[in-house]
């Protein structure tokens, strides 16, 4: 899968992406406006952190396991890309 959130408009990149999130039956993942765009991050960045706080990542079934890296390495990926766009520098570390 792609990590990709995506604000549509006449851009290529997003016309590119909107199409994609179309294909793959996630269009929750398109925002309208930069407005809705800033409030699907936030929702992200909050379930993502319910995630992490309640599921141990390492440590349970290696499939399990696998499966629960990539979620993280794909959300680190969107929410960098956001905080990017945002002109907000993300730590390299946490």
């Amino acid at each position: 899968g792609v990590p990709v959130l995506t604000c549509s408009g006449d851009t290529y990149a997003g016309r590119m992406a909107t199409s994609l999130l179309h294909t793959v039956g996630l269009p929750e993942l398109i925002a309208p406006t930069l407005g809705a765009y800033r409030d699907t991050a936030l929702h992200l960045a909050a379930a993502f952190h319910k995630f992490y706080d309640t599921a141990r990542v390492i440590g349970v079934e290696p499939r399990v396991s696998v499966a629960r890296l990539a979620l993280v390495k794909a959300t680190r990926i969107v929410l960098g890309n956001v905080l990017k766009l945002l002109g907000i520098s993300a730590p390299e570390r946490m």
